[in-house]
C-alpha cells in the first residue's frame, strides 16, 4: 500500500504541476484575446483548456472511473484535496479515506453530474449543487448496521439535489440542530408517500415493493440514541445518524418495540 501511494503522490504533483503551467497559458492568451480577438487565439485557447481537463483526469485514484467526458478536476495538496465533478458521471469503488494521500477529502457534485459510491465512504466535505445526484450502492438490505456507510464532516445539501443511501447509513459529525433540520426536511421532501422519488434525501431501497418489512429512513440526532452508539461508533451528541430501518425505529437500533413506541407517544 506505501509503494502504490507513493507513486500515486508522484502522479499528483506532476499533475498539479501542469496545471499551473495551463493556468499561466491562459492567462497569457486571454491577455492576448483582450488586445485582438482572433481566430486562432480563441482556439488556442480552447486547445489549452480541453488539453488541461485530460491531464487533471490522471490524478484520480485508481478506483475511480470516470464517464466518456466526463470533467472531474482535482485541486489541493496531499491529505486536503478537492475534487470537483464538473460533467459527467463518476464511479468510486474504495473508500477515498483508505489513501492518506485522499483523507479530508471535499468532494464538490455540479449540477446535472452523478457520483455512485460503491463502498463506504469518509469525506471532509460534501456538496451537493442544485440538479446534482449521488447514489450509494445497495447492499445486502441490512438494517442493523448499514451497507455503505456514508461518513460525512461537512455537508452542503442543496434542496434541488438529491442524495440516495439505498440500503446504506450516513453520519454527519456535529452537524447539530442545523443539520439535523435540513436532513429531516431533505428527507421529507423525497418521501413523496413512500415512493422517495423526489429531490432530497432519499432511498430506493426503502420504495422497492420487494422489501419483507415498510422501511425507511430515520433521522436523530445524537442525543437521542440511548447507546450513545451508532453503526458500532461512539457518537457525538451534536451527530446527525441517518438510518435505514425499519418504520417507526425511532431510537435506530433496527427494532420496533416497546421503548420506541413511547418515544413516539411523547
Amino acid at each position: 500500500m506505501a509503494a502504490a501511494e507513493h507513486t500515486h503522490t508522484h502522479t499528483l504533483s506532476l499533475s498539479l504541476s501542469l496545471s499551473l503551467g495551463f493556468n499561466a497559458l491562459k492567462r497569457f492568451a486571454r491577455r492576448r484575446a483582450q488586445k485582438r480577438q482572433t481566430p486562432i487565439i480563441a482556439a488556442a485557447l480552447w486547445a489549452v483548456e480541453a488539453l488541461e481537463q485530460r491531464v487533471m483526469l490522471t490524478g484520480a485514484p485508481a478506483f475511480v472511473s470516470l464517464t466518456p467526458g466526463a470533467n472531474l478536476a482535482i485541486t489541493g495538496s496531499s491529505g486536503a484535496y478537492t475534487a470537483e465533478l464538473i460533467s459527467g458521471g463518476m464511479t468510486v469503488n474504495q473508500n477515498f479515506n483508505s489513501l492518506a494521500a485522499w483523507q479530508n477529502l471535499i468532494l464538490k457534485v455540479d449540477g446535472g453530474t452523478a457520483v455512485a459510491f460503491n463502498s463506504p465512504q469518509t469525506l471532509g466535505a460534501l456538496n451537493l449543487d442544485p440538479g446534482s445526484t449521488v447514489n450509494v450502492t445497495r447492499g445486502d438490505g441490512s438494517y442493523a448496521t448499514g451497507s455503505n456507510l456514508l461518513d460525512l464532516h461537512s455537508l452542503s445539501f442543496d434542496p434541488a439535489a438529491r442524495l440516495d443511501l439505498g440500503d446504506s447509513d450516513m453520519i454527519l459529525h456535529n452537524g447539530g440542530s442545523g443539520g439535523f433540520a435540513v436532513l429531516e426536511a431533505r428527507a421529507t421532501a423525497a418521501f413523496d408517500g413512500g415512493k422517495w422519488d423526489l429531490s432530497g434525501l432519499a432511498s430506493s431501497a426503502a420504495a422497492d415493493p420487494a422489501r419483507p418489512n415498510p422501511m425507511g429512513l430515520g433521522v436523530v440526532l445524537g442525543s437521542s440514541l440511548p447507546s450513545g452508539a451508532f453503526d458500532g461508533m461512539t457518537v457525538n451528541p451534536n451527530d446527525v445518524d441517518v438510518k435505514y430501518t425499519l418504520a417507526g425505529d425511532v431510537d435506530l437500533n433496527g427494532t420496533v418495540n416497546l421503548i420506541d413506541y413511547h418515544a413516539h407517544k411523547e
